[in-house]
């Protein structure tokens, strides 16, 4: 019983968090899966579109649709390199992720405001048990 209880707790808890976080996000015309494509591709510039089918655990046909919407939004770049996709970020899609981050780390600061930071690492330890591998 105490785990279903967990369960529907973290549910309420990611459902407004994501909720939210979504209606933050279009404040810079962003949806969440756009806003963390561009993050990956920021981190990791030249990335292979396969290898974020990969990192999001979606298929190729929502990360191909992902990325045609953020290439015609001018935010992206896909380069056809050796038979594969690479994608990098374009000069707007960097200055939208230089005003977004700032705004969605805060935001997220505000998310866990109520724990400090020995529960934070707690409870990142105590998911990290439970996330699947």
């Amino acid at each position: 019983m105490r785990a279903q209880a967990t369960y529907a707790t973290m549910m309420r808890f990611i459902h407004a968090v994501a909720q939210a976080g979504a209606a933050e996000l279009r404040e810079f015309d962003l949806t969440p899966a756009q806003f963390q494509l561009l993050v990956q591709v920021r981190r990791r510039p030249g990335v292979a579109q396969w290898q974020l089918v990969e990192t999001f655990g979606v298929t190729k046909g929502n990360v191909s649709q992902l990325v045609k919407r953020l290439e015609e939004a001018g935010l992206l770049v896909r380069t056809r390199v050796k038979g594969s996709d690479e994608l990098s970020l374009t000069s707007e899609g960097e200055a939208l992720l230089q005003r977004a981050m700032p705004a969605h780390d805060e935001f997220m600061d505000r998310q866990f405001a109520a724990l400090d930071r020995d529960e934070l690492d707690t409870l990142l330890r105590l998911l990290g048990k439970l996330a699947p591998r």
